[in-house]
C-alpha cells in the first residue's frame, strides 16, 4: 500500500508484503508489526516509518484527498529479499517476474478539526 500524494517521500510506502502463498485467500486482520508472522509464509518489509508491518493512512489535515494504492502482483517465483527490505528492494526483486497484477484505489481526507 502506498500514498502517491505524499509530499515526501513520494510515494510513501505504508505496507510491503512479499511471498504471499498463492493458496492464501486473504490476509488476517490486525497482523503484528513483525517481519515474520508465526504460521505465515510471507515477509513484511520496512515501510517509510522504518518499521515492519502496516502503517495506516495519516495524511496532513488539509483540503487535499490522499489516494492509497493497494497493489497485488502474481509472480513466477518467490523473491529473495533481505531482512528489512524497503520499497525499492521489492520493486527491483520483482523485475521480470510479474505474471499479472491488480490494484485497488481508495481516497481519504482528514478533517482539520
Amino acid at each position: 500500500m502506498e500514498d502517491p500524494d505524499s509530499l515526501s517521500p513520494k510515494p510513501f510506502a505504508h505496507w510491503l508484503v512479499a511471498n504471499i502463498s498463492p493458496n492464501m485467500k486473504g490476509l488476517p486482520a490486525n497482523l503484528p508489526m513483525y517481519e515474520k508472522v508465526r504460521g505465515m509464509s510471507f515477509l513484511q518489509g520496512s515501510n517509510h516509518t522504518s518499521k515492519s508491518g502496516y502503517f495506516g493512512p495519516k495524511p496532513p489535515a488539509d483540503v487535499k484527498v490522499h489516494h492509497y494504492n493497494f497493489q497485488v502482483f502474481a509472480l513466477n517465483s518467490r523473491l529473495k529479499l533481505p531482512s528489512g527490505y524497503n520499497r525499492q528492494a521489492l520493486v527491483d526483486a520483482m523485475r521480470g517476474k510479474v505474471l499479472a497484477k491488480g490494484k485497488l484505489l481508495g481516497g481519504w481526507k482528514r478533517d482539520p478539526y
